[in-house]
């Protein structure tokens, strides 16, 4: 009974960090919305930077 009651609880606080983590990225993404100055590549959050594409005649030459 302890243990179901213990688990129960961790799922809680694990569900409720997740649930604060996706409302800090949302909050962040209204704030950079309203935002008038862009942010350098360098600032911007991982999931929003530009991934950077092979150069595939740098690679053939080699």
């Amino acid at each position: 009974m302890v243990w179901m009651l213990a688990g129960s609880i961790y799922i809680k606080c694990a569900e409720r960090k997740e649930a604060k983590k996706h409302d800090l990225e949302k909050l962040y993404d209204q704030w950079e919305e309203n935002d008038d100055d862009e942010l350098e590549e360098d600032e911007l959050p991982p999931y929003k930077r530009k991934t950077q594409q092979p150069d595939f005649d740098k690679i053939m030459k080699q």
